[in-house]
């Protein structure tokens, strides 16, 4: 199950719903809450409204053969140019409280796009309320550059600075959503016409500079004019027939993109091999489709990446259910999931360099307040291997270490047993360490901001 934050919501995308969770406390008042029953144009249906474990949960219907648009952020340019041009067709914002991000949007196909959440009328559930131009460029800078959504809507004039693109510099200077609209319109004209003519050009170029050089040669060598001009006719054709064959591979490229917007892997295969895909183009494209068994049939070192892909998407899941025969990758990551061996979980920490198992089993260990493994990882992890874990993670540890040690201090000021002078080195110890782990803690928050 894929797991995304947007702002105040927690989206979890099933493979028949979509759940987006509120944390109560972002309620203004619930006098309007149902109101997002009622259907939209341009948005899924929500299917139940309930309230679990003090989040308020709105389940909706998830229709066949559509995708999060954040899968799609890392194809071609002329792809998400339309994909824009499209929602800038709908402009859901005109008529609806929503959230303009790729967490909230799902797609079939570049004409076929939804919206999942919408909030009410009357402001009882949070919502995007900046001005709307400043949303599409929001949007628009997370959909094509670098950084995500919530850094482009703190400061994106300075994030702009970074990135050295020129079109999202030309959408910063767009006044109107007129203005948008057509800056994104002959964008996507100019990208299409480059996509598909790019490579012809420059076959085009190629085959002539050749041509030009095999005809002196030839011009030298022979010195006959009759032969001279039938080298001319000859060459012209091939010069046809490779300029063809440039076009007919960039038209296959289109329908291998088509093929993965669309999760079509069955018929995929006979259009990488017409282009000669590397192997590892090949395994990343059966991945990407979710055909991990192929991918895994093509190269045996994949399932690392399957898994890692995997896990980074929130399906564990999927990856226990997945079956690649002979992957001991697999089969240690399936011991992290279910997590009841600790002698198997400490085998892993004391010798695995992979910063995405360590990470796995300390998000278990977090889950299950496994303070031990939690210690070791921080000493063998983190001081002695010097992995590269996320912070968040070695956030929730020190948050972990910080309320056990509360709790000790708690025990030990209502423990009568133990006498003064013991009690204050024990508490004393305890907050040092606290203090340790709390400057360790704003240094990780601070690091992340930047």
């Amino acid at each position: 199950m894929k797991y995304k934050i947007l702002h105040h919501l927690q989206f979890y995308y099933q493979e028949n719903v979509i759940v987006v969770q509120i944390n109560e406390k972002y309620l203004t008042n619930r006098t309007h809450i149902f109101d997002v029953e009622e259907s939209a144009h341009y948005f899924v249906d929500v299917e139940e409204i309930l309230t679990k474990d003090g989040k308020l949960e709105i389940v909706y219907h998830r229709p066949t053969g559509y995708t999060p648009l954040l899968d799609l952020k890392e194809y071609a340019d002329f792809y998400k140019l339309d994909i824009v041009n499209r929602l800038l067709e709908m402009n859901v914002l005109e008529n609806q409280h929503t959230y303009l991000a790729m967490q909230n949007i799902l797609l079939k196909d570049t004409r076929d796009l939804l919206f999942i959440y919408k909030a009410d009328q009357f402001g009882s559930l949070p919502y995007a309320n900046k001005e709307e131009l400043e949303q599409w460029k929001n949007f628009i800078c997370s959909f094509f550059g670098k950084f995500t959504l919530e850094k482009y809507e703190k400061n994106r004039v300075e994030v702009l600075t970074k990135e050295k693109n020129s079109f999202l510099n030309e959408v910063e200077g767009t006044d109107s959503l007129g203005a948008l609209t057509e800056l994104v319109k002959n964008r996507l004209t100019e990208e299409q016409k480059n996509f598909f003519s790019t490579k012809v050009q420059e076959e085009r170029i190629s085959v002539r500079q050749n041509r030009r050089k095999k005809t002196i040669r030839l011009a030298l060598v022979v010195g006959a004019i009759v032969l001279y001009i039938g080298t001319i006719f000859a060459m012209k054709a091939k010069e046809r027939q490779q300029i063809d064959a440039v076009q007919q591979s960039a038209e296959t490229e289109i329908t291998i993109l088509n093929k993965i917007i669309d999760n079509d892997s069955a018929s995929i295969e006979k259009d990488m091999q017409k282009l000669n895909y590397p192997k590892k183009k090949q395994v990343d494209i059966y991945i990407k489709l979710g055909d991990y068994k192929k991918a895994y049939e093509l190269d045996k070192t994949a399932d690392q990446k399957i898994v890692q892909s995997l896990y980074k998407q929130g399906e564990t899941e999927k990856i226990e259910q997945l079956d690649l025969s002979g992957s001991d990758y697999l089969s240690d990551f399936k011991k992290i999931l279910t997590y009841d061996d600790a002698t198997d979980i400490e085998y892993l920490v004391q010798t695995s360099t992979d910063p995405t198992v360590i990470e796995a089993i300390i998000d278990q260990a977090v889950k299950k307040n496994d303070l031990p493994t939690v210690k070791t990882i921080r000493q063998v992890s983190l001081t002695q291997k010097k992995l590269a874990i996320d912070s968040k993670r070695q956030i929730n540890m020190i948050d972990l270490l910080i309320e056990n040690n509360n709790e000790e201090l708690e025990s030990i000021y209502k423990d009568n047993a133990v006498n003064n002078e013991l009690k204050k080195k024990q508490t004393n110890d305890l907050l040092e360490e606290n203090n340790a782990l709390l400057s360790e803690k704003i240094e990780l928050t601070n690091a992340e901001k930047d």
